[in-house]
C-alpha cells in the first residue's frame, strides 16, 4: 500500500486512549467505543481496535493522554474513518484544537522526560519515540 499521508503521525505515550462516538453513513444515532491510540499527528491518528467501521464514518473523539487520572490531559476532535484494517482505524481529523493538542504534548513531555534525557536531533527533541518539532532559531 502506498503512503498517501502528507503530514506524518508519531507514536504516542503508552496507555494513550481514545473514547469516541461514531455514526455509520446512513445511521441517525451515535454509538460509543474506546481504543488505544497508536500514533497521532495534527491531521489524524491511528487507533488500535477490533471494531471495523466503513470509510467516511463520522467520529467525535476524546484523546486521553492520561486515562488513569480523573483530571488527565485530554483533547477533543472530530474526524472521519479513512482506513480500516485488522489492526484498527485510521482517522482524518475534520476539527481539532491544535493549540490544545500542542499544550497536551508539551505537558506530557515535561511530565515524563527530564530535560537531560532529551536528545538534540537537528531541530527536534526525541523522548521515548515521541517527536516534537521545534522552530528553528535564527
Amino acid at each position: 500500500m502506498s503512503e498517501k499521508r502528507k503530514i506524518t503521525r508519531n507514536p504516542v505515550w503508552p496507555g494513550t486512549k481514545a473514547r469516541f462516538a461514531y455514526r455509520k453513513p446512513g445511521e441517525l444515532s451515535f454509538k460509543n467505543a474506546s481504543a488505544g491510540v497508536i500514533n497521532l499527528g495534527s491531521r489524524g491518528m491511528f487507533m488500535e481496535t477490533p471494531l471495523w467501521l466503513p470509510s467516511h464514518t463520522e467520529l467525535d473523539i476524546q484523546i486521553l493522554f492520561q486515562p488513569d487520572k480523573p483530571q488527565g490531559l485530554t483533547v477533543t476532535a472530530s474526524g472521519i474513518v479513512v482506513r480500516a484494517d485488522n489492526h484498527g482505524l485510521g482517522v482524518q481529523f475534520t476539527d481539532i484544537n491544535l493549540k490544545r493538542l500542542g499544550d497536551c504534548i508539551i505537558a506530557m513531555l515535561n511530565e515524563t522526560v527530564a530535560p537531560e534525557n532529551y536528545l538534540r536531533l537537528g531541530g527536534s527533541y526525541r523522548a521515548h519515540n515521541t517527536y516534537l518539532r521545534l522552530p528553528s532559531s535564527h
